[in-house]
């Protein structure tokens, strides 16, 4: 075993958990983006949640029969209906009276589809209640197509694109800190100056981020499990493989944005910028087919788009050919391969010499 490497490889680890803003790209603004969009994107996904109706009416527990399995409860007065609707004690009010109906709402959930569908399905309970229907008219019978493996849901799409974005930021991020920020501060000369090999260099410097971004990746998808009931079925051989090619990949990708920016400074800049864009273009919230036609062709140009269609396929999610998810893998692995080599003899071998 090469003592080298080994003890290079422990240096590293040891500079990586040390590194603040590695950390905080890697783990926990991931970790921010669950928290802060798990809620909103859990809205409306589940079929079985059952509503909080107020009711303000003559005939309440009549009414009430037809809101079933929602929750209904009867007020004696308008205001104290209102206060039960503001302090969110209640997700609707309603006051109905001589086949007039009044429903009182937050502002904050009628602007959201959960508003449209509620306020929707308390005007034709009524209505039914009014014409004294007691069965539904139409029966309504939901066929659900399954996209991948797994029913998936719209925080299942979240959680694996914020995978991405840590694959990414753990990849571009940390191999410009590598190549830009070490052979600013000498760091690279210094262990130059000793029996290393470049080499070994790149390789004790990358393996610890590949690390880094394994245990993130555990952490969203173990906060995602813990907070929102999550359950992506990958299996063990395929997850690993992901994280490793895609490792690499946003390595190589690391690198290019340095080669093009040329200072470390500028390429953390522009890094950041394209952070933003792929977060936005990459279908990191939802299917890239729900960008519209024009925009389309700028998620093609990016590469987190194609780590998030990875790992949606291995979560059994998405559709996906053997074939096209190997070679997306293998181009990964060699380009991103590649550019660290490069990047091996452009940066490392200069400093040696």
């Amino acid at each position: 075993m090469n003592k080298r490497l080994i003890h290079s490889t422990k240096t590293f680890m040891k500079e990586t958990f040390r590194n603040k803003l590695d950390i905080f790209f890697t783990m926990f603004f991931p970790i921010l983006f669950i928290i802060i969009f798990g809620n909103m994107f859990l809205l409306g996904s589940d079929q079985d949640q059952i509503w909080r109706i107020g009711l303000l009416a003559e005939d309440t527990q009549g009414i009430a029969a037809y809101f079933e399995p929602h929750q209904v409860r009867g007020y004696e007065d308008e205001e104290s209906l209102r206060e039960a609707v503001e302090e969110r004690s209640e997700n609707v009010g309603v006051r109905f009276d001589n086949g007039e109906a009044t429903i009182y709402m937050l502002e904050d959930i009628q602007s959201m589809g959960e508003g449209v569908f509620l306020q929707g399905f308390v005007e034709t309970t009524l209505r039914e209640y009014t014409l004294g229907i007691e069965e539904t008219l139409i029966a309504v019978e939901d066929n659900l197509i399954v996209v991948g493996e797994e029913a998936a849901f719209e925080i299942d799409y979240l959680v694996t694109g914020v995978m991405a974005l840590s694959l990414l930021s753990g990849g571009m991020f940390a191999t410009i800190g590598v190549f830009g920020r070490y052979k600013k501060q000498e760091v690279i000369k210094r262990f130059m100056a000793t029996p290393m090999k470049p080499w070994e260099f790149v390789v004790s410097a990358s393996s610890t981020k590949v690390l880094l971004n394994f245990i993130a990746v555990l952490i969203i998808v173990y906060l995602a499990r813990l907070l929102y009931g999550v359950t992506l079925n990958f299996h063990w051989g395929i997850f690993l493989a992901i994280i490793l090619t895609s490792s690499i990949g946003m390595m190589g990708f690391g690198v290019l944005v340095l080669l093009v920016f040329k200072k470390t400074e500028t390429a953390l800049t522009g890094a950041s910028i394209l952070y933003v864009l792929m977060t936005f273009f990459s279908g990191v919230y939802f299917p890239v087919a729900f960008i519209p036609d024009q925009f389309r062709w700028i998620s093609r140009l990016l590469p987190v788009t194609y780590i998030i269609e990875v790992l949606r396929y291995g979560a059994g999610i998405e559709a996906m050919e053997t074939s096209y998810f190997i070679l997306l893998n293998a181009v990964f692995v060699i380009l991103g391969g590649g550019l660290l080599v490069f990047a091996s003899k452009r940066f490392v071998n200069a400093e040696k010499q």
